[in-house]
């Protein structure tokens, strides 16, 4: 993700932050609590996107996902090497 998008998303998740602060009206441990959670996912969708966030090894799901694109990634490969060595031929012949 390129760095302007990663800052325009950040402007725009603080933007929407400090509107539901200001104009919501509701308890002040209700909105330190929202903050909080806006500011846990936040960070960890930065370190995510950095490559720093390690997921837990013991979650099937994202270990089932991870699969998945392997499998897919390695098809891809494979498609692209077949499509390439025959039209490499067909130029040949």
């Amino acid at each position: 993700m390129p760095l302007i998008q990663l800052l325009e998303v950040l402007i725009v998740v603080g933007v929407l932050l400090w509107l539901v602060n200001r104009f919501i009206p509701m308890q002040g441990q209700i909105k330190s609590i929202l903050n909080g959670v806006v500011v846990i996912a936040v960070v960890l969708w930065l370190l995510n996107i950095f490559g720093l966030f390690i997921r837990c090894p013991t979650s099937t799901w994202a270990a089932k996902r991870q699969k998945k694109q392997r499998r897919v990634w390695a098809e891809t490969q494979q498609k692209d090497r077949y499509t390439y060595s025959y039209t490499h031929i067909k130029e040949i012949v």
